[in-house]
């Protein structure tokens, strides 16, 4: 009884660690490029990343720059005080049929200021989730 025990205890750990290698595998890294910086002067704009994926998503930033952006090609990330090094998710979710994809996204160099820092990526459906691991920012 315990040989079997002790058999499904490694069965359960290789399958875990077959997981996790094909999670960390399937890492894609999304390519962007800074478009632009913002004076920041909009005091209720709290958190330091923001996914922009059509003109809804900017109004909360009153600025005349965002108004010309190109939302049927693009999303855009905004980032407050921080610069953006890399956007990454995987492809791999054995669990869910959901298709946005969840990202993480590392800041480095914070400049202390309210600037904020504009990115164009390619147009695909990312999110980013407040409960998970700092809401999928790491910052460097």
């Amino acid at each position: 009884m315990k040989i079997q025990y002790i058999w499904i205890m490694v069965f359960i750990f290789i399958f875990i660690l077959f997981l996790v290698l094909i999670w960390t595998l399937n890492s894609q890294t999304i390519k962007f490029s800074e478009i632009s910086t913002l004076k920041g002067n909009n005091e209720s704009l709290e958190e330091i990343v923001y996914i922009l994926k059509s003109s809804e998503d900017s109004l909360a930033f009153s600025e005349d720059d965002l108004s010309k952006l190109d939302f049927i090609n693009h999303n855009f990330i905004v980032t407050r005080g921080w610069k953006l090094k890399e956007i990454s998710y995987s492809k791999f979710n054995a669990f869910s049929k959901v298709k946005e994809k969840l990202v993480k996204i590392t800041l480095y160099e914070e400049d202390g200021s309210n600037r904020f820092y504009i990115y164009k990526i390619g147009k695909i459906d990312i999110f980013l989730d407040e409960h998970f691991s700092n809401g999928g920012i790491v910052l460097e």
